[in-house]
């Protein structure tokens, strides 16, 4: 018999047994040591080449436990037998694979054993053995590219995939070439190796006189990561970590361990290219992301989420019935409507009246009232039927805030509330005087409070009664829902019917609780009865208003128009939310307002303000960001540590309300001026909690404050938080103890006056009356007060303006002489407040008295009328078409010849139309 089925191959079918085909076949590899013996022979393994294979019996064993070994059996006659093939054999070839999962294969004293051989093998298919001091390595070992996590190092340095022992599936695997190291008989697990699952798979050994190529990757002999694609090469195999394995968004510099196919790392697609949308969470999975809609939008694709409009469905939103669902991007909103107050899933009715401007109030039941008039009123109070307990009062007093320009003006200046037993007078500028004290907050128990936020004040009574004033002209009321018909005054009775809200006052007795048409009678009936001026009670008096502007109209109509232009205003979206009625009164209100105020951009500015505080706190309509878009207003600059902020907290936290409920909307933004960094607001700067001021008898001290006794005789000093100190004081000989403008102390008595060391000294001019209009005592001597100056024992006014002191030498501005003193104006074809001027560009706002055929041109306090191209100036000023003067003749000729014209009238024709035509 042949030696092996590479001779067989060789001999074919000359002999009588036929070597065509795969089949077993008795060969002999050595007649003189071993018996013939039956093998199976493959002639189409690699074509041209004749393979002896011999089968393994026990092919794939699952391994136990560290420290066992596992034995490799052949179907064949010998290991004797089996040597001498390998033997007279130029090639033989077996494939292992060591599948391993927390299981070291050499590193923790693992090896194998082959026939004939006791000693250790410790290296793997494609890998090679152990040579000098170096170790043996497994096919990943021998090409420094092993798997493994910890980092790139170690896959460059570690001899076998398995011995990173972690808790992944891995293998070692690939064919050992060495004849000399076959076949494989046993394989022994290390005594001490760690070991949790493993499994050995030995493939049958191959035998030929020629090369073989074997695809590791179809026989499943290579130890490519799991997720890996095994890629069959000339030489070996490849490993291909595929899409979504690379370790994108996870492997961020080259010191970490690398996807290399032996090692696939899961990309973190969430991390690296973000493939979600902002409405969707991205979950990194094995090679792949999902996309997870988040609440509030539903999934319309595999990166694609919709937004779910909640309002359309009422199951899928918990609004109060009165309150309105406004849908947002992944969520919604709920906002009570006017009238109610809450966080929009509960709503409570609510009665609300606000004055503005100059001044214009709308009342409880909306109705509207401008009333101009400079006096005291009663803007609202209870208890107006006879009998009936009064428990509130807040009154205006309106002024014409310096104003020196002509026609009907007035605006808030400062309000009086009664509550209880306490008046409390909230001024201009903040300033806070309860029963004629001066304070920066008050809290009075838990009957009231008054806190300042952002400027504005608000004051909370125990029966819900709120006052909020920002400092200069707005003032609004909230009263709660059993006020219903019990209240009176400009606001109304709040009964929800705005036609009998005009129910005449006590200060026109005669026809006090009587309705009246006559809007001035209803609000002088009003007048607070202990003031200096006297009600005008005539029923057919006219209306307080008047039609006079200080500045252009078109120019106020027009600024006006840009704060309610339902496409580009910046509270377009507020404004949706009014009716008609109302956005009509506030447009007018505006007219009237910037009408009757000499500094347009303040006014432009302060009525737009207005509208956002109306939008934000009635209308809870989201207005951030407005004042960068109105052009009239800057973005004001903070004091102290302040931040401005489009939108910050509605009721941001001061030292006196760090444990009371807020006042008004809690999901409204508000512009302004906010503390950041968990500090809290303390007037205009922002403190630690710790370091707030006391609360002595009501009144909030910062520290460094202090509080004098009534009869002056001691001091309270804030220390520190909630630590006062109390220091003896007392008055001088020529002091006395009195209140001046809120404050209690120690002033001057009567004819005495405060030197420059603060000491009282008899005053000079204490009784002296100058004899002579105009002129005051200074250090006992008359003389003229400034302004004036001295002649002919008179004091005339100085002429500011003729004699050039008055420095309006500005463009655009001139000087108004007054008396005893000047102003600044405006020139005419300038606008502002006389300090700024600014040239009104009558082309823009079309107020140029431009004809047909001309176009306007600005210039500095002017315009021109320029004629268009063809069209020059007549005599008449007026812009006509220019005809070429030849062309004039030939049409006067030709009309004369018509009309049979003389000579003497044709040139006086002619001379006449040269004039209009052309003029020189």
């Amino acid at each position: 018999p042949p030696r092996d089925c590479a001779a067989a191959q060789e001999i074919g079918s000359r002999f009588g047994v036929s070597y065509a085909y795969s089949a077993e076949y008795l060969i002999s590899p050595n007649p003189l040591s071993v018996k013939p013996y039956m093998a199976r022979c493959e002639f189409n393994f690699n074509p041209g080449v004749g393979v002896t294979v011999f089968k393994v019996v026990n092919g794939t064993v699952t391994l136990r436990a560290a420290g066992t070994a596992v034995n490799v059996s052949y179907y064949a006659p010998s290991l004797d037998q089996l040597l001498a093939l390998i033997q007279q054999s130029k090639y033989c070839y077996q494939g292992v694979k060591y599948n391993c999962r927390a299981s070291t294969l050499f590193s923790q004293g693992g090896y194998w054993l082959s026939a004939g051989s006791t000693d250790r093998r410790t290296f793997w298919g494609g890998g090679q053995p152990r040579t000098g001091n170096l170790t043996g390595v497994c096919a990943c070992g021998k090409e420094l590219n092993c798997g493994g996590l910890d980092s790139a190092s170690g896959q460059r340095t570690r001899p076998c995939n398995c011995d990173y022992g972690d808790n992944t599936t891995r293998a070692d695997a690939g064919f050992i070439n060495l004849k000399e190291y076959l076949p494989i008989t046993q394989f022994i697990v290390g005594r001490y190796a760690q070991f949790k699952d493993a499994s050995l798979t030995v493939s049958d050994l191959y035998c030929s006189q020629k090369p073989l190529k074997f695809n590791e990757c179809d026989l499943g002999f290579h130890d490519c990561h799991p997720q890996a694609t095994c890629i069959d090469q000339d030489e070996g195999y490849r490993c291909v970590c595929p899409p979504g394995w690379n370790g994108k968004g996870v492997v961020v510099n080259s010191l970490q361990a690398r996807a290399n196919g032996r090692e696939c790392i899961d990309d973190n697609e969430c991390v690296a290219s973000a493939p979600c949308p902002y409405s969707a969470t991205c979950v990194n999975t094995p090679g792949s992301f999902s996309c997870v809609c988040k609440p509030g939008y539903q999934q319309t694709g595999a990166t694609t989420c919709q937004d779910i409009n909640e309002c359309l469905n009422s199951t899928l939103n918990t609004c109060d019935p009165n309150a309105r669902c406004e849908n947002l991007d992944g969520s919604y909103r709920c906002a009570c409507n006017r009238g109610f107050r809450g966080d929009g899933r509960t709503c409570i009715p609510i009665g609300q009246c606000v004055c503005f401007g100059d001044p214009h109030c709308r009342g409880y039941d909306n109705l509207w009232l401008h009333n101009q008039d400079v006096c005291n009123f009663v803007m609202s109070q209870d208890g107006c039927q006879p009998g009936q307990a009064q428990t509130f009062r807040v009154e205006i007093e309106t002024w014409q805030r310096n104003g020196s320009r002509p026609g009907q003006y007035a605006y808030v200046k400062s309000l009086t509330v009664h509550i209880f037993d306490k008046v409390i007078r909230l001024q201009q500028g903040g300033k806070i005087i309860v029963d004629g004290q001066l304070v920066r907050q008050f809290y009075d128990g838990h009957r009231f409070s008054i806190i300042v936020v952002n400027n504005k004040i608000q004051l909370k009574t125990v029966f819900e009664l709120v006052v909020l004033w920002d400092g200069a002209d707005v003032v609004e009321i909230t009263v709660p829902k059993n006020a219903k018909d019990n209240v009176c005054g400009l606001c109304g009775n709040y009964n929800g019917n705005p036609a009998d809200d005009t129910v005449q006052g006590p200060a026109c007795p005669a026809t006090a609780g009587q309705l009246t048409e006559n809007e001035r009678l209803f609000a002088q009936s009003w007048i607070v009865g202990d003031t200096n001026c006297k009600a005008n009670c005539h029923p057919d008096q006219p209306t307080s208003s008047d039609d006079s502007c200080f500045h252009p109209k078109a120019i106020i109509e027009r600024e006006c128009n840009k704060l309610f232009d339902a496409q580009s205003s910046p509270f377009k979206d507020c404004l949706k939310l009014k009716n008609a009625a109302d956005l009509g009164e506030f447009l007018d209100s505006c007219v009237y307002d910037l009408c009757h105020d000499d500094d347009l951009d303040e006014a432009i500015c302060r009525f737009a303000e207005t509208l956002a505080w109306d939008c934000s706190d009635n209308e809870q309509a989201d207005v951030k960001g407005w004042k960068s878009r109105v052009d009239a207003c800057t973005v004001p600059t903070c004091p102290n540590n302040l931040v401005y902020k489009v939108c910050g907290t509605y009721n941001p936290r001061t030292c006196l309300t760090l444990n009371q409920q807020p006042i008004g909307q809690s999901d409204t933004c508000s512009e302004g001026c906010f503390c950041e960094g968990g500090l809290i607001l303390e007037g205009d700067k922002c403190i630690s909690p710790e370091k707030c001021g006391c609360l002595y008898l009501d009144k909030y001290l910062a520290v460094g404050d202090k509080v004098v006794f009534p009869d002056c005789s001691s001091e309270i000093h804030c220390v520190s938080n909630n630590e006062t100190s109390e220091i003896p004081k007392g008055c001088g000989s020529n002091e006395e103890c009195r209140t001046e403008n809120g404050i209690t102390g120690c002033y001057c008595k009567e004819g005495y006056i405060e030197n420059s060391r603060n000491e009282c000294e008899p005053d000079i001019c204490f009784n002296v009356e100058c004899p002579i209009a105009n002129m005051a005592c200074i250090n006992g001597t008359c003389l003229c007060k400034e302004g004036y100056i001295g002649d002919c024992n008179q004091c005339q006014d100085v002429d500011e303006c003729a004699t050039g002191v008055s420095g309006c030498n500005m463009i655009g501005q001139t000087c108004l002489n007054t008396d005893g003193s000047f102003r600044c104006v405006c020139e005419q074809g300038y606008i502002g407040n006389g300090y700024k001027c600014k040239d009104i560009d009558e082309c823009e706002y079309q107020i140029d008295n431009c004809g047909a055929n001309s176009q306007c041109v600005n210039t500095p306090g002017g315009f021109l009328c320029e004629c268009c191209a063809g069209y020059s100036k007549s005599s008449s000023g007026t812009c006509v078409r220019k005809y070429p003067k030849y062309q004039l003749a030939s049409l006067l000729y030709a009309f004369s010849f018509s009309y049979q014209l003389s000579q003497n009238v044709l040139y006086n024709a002619l001379q006449s139309m040269l004039k209009i035509w052309h003029p020189q």
